[in-house]
């Protein structure tokens, strides 16, 4: 599928697209502390919702996960961040990598992803357990231009995108009526190459 700036498919990110707020030094984006509970502080960024910004969210279409100390499965993705869930007996320790790797069971993954985390909260608690369900909300640092290539696929190829799917099958019911010869493996890679996705 061909990129270019004024063509269909326009999902590469701007560098350090986030606004940039006035507290924050030159370079740094500002820091606040999250209570994760049991005492625990854990360093964030600045607003639980800027880690999607300008982004669309998708959900996903097919599991994707992401290790980030350890596997949780992803909720929702962009090009500017990842929502994710994972099971715990404790809290988050204040210290955490800074950076995670967005995985698929084909194979398919993103490593080396700069993590910058905004948010981590209890969803709920299994019924006579000391576990705990927990959401992560990570924003995305400044991604090499490979990253970014990789990224764009990792969202193409494993999220629901609502107009990538209703413009495939509305090209592939084309492909049938229209010439009643299309095969299958055609339809699709025509639905891919007419398909108006914007994930930026």
């Amino acid at each position: 599928m061909g990129k270019s700036e004024d063509g269909i498919c326009r999902i590469a990110p701007q560098r350090n697209a986030s606004p940039r707020k006035s507290e924050e030094v030159s370079g740094n984006r500002s820091r606040t502390w999250l209570n994760a509970g049991g005492g625990n502080l854990v360093q964030t960024g600045n607003a639980p919702d800027e880690h999607h910004g300008k982004f669309p969210r998708f959900t996903p279409r097919q599991e994707m996960y992401v290790f980030h100390q350890g596997v949780g499965r992803v909720l929702d993705i962009s090009m500017g961040g990842v929502s994710f869930s994972y099971i715990a007996d404790n809290p988050p320790p204040a210290e955490l990598p800074g950076e995670g790797i967005l995985f698929t069971h084909n194979g398919q993954h993103v490593q080396g992803v700069p993590f910058e985390i905004l948010a981590d909260d209890v969803c709920s608690r299994f019924l006579s357990s000391d576990y705990f369900v927990r959401e992560r909300r990570i924003r995305f640092g400044e991604l090499s231009e490979v990253q970014v290539r990789q990224l764009e696929n990792f969202i193409l190829n494993n999220a629901h995108i609502p107009q990538f799917s209703y413009d495939t099958r509305y090209t592939e019911y084309k492909s049938v009526y229209a010439t009643g010869r299309a095969y299958p493996s055609e339809r699709k890679a025509r639905g891919m190459e007419n398909a108006d996705v914007r994930l930026a």
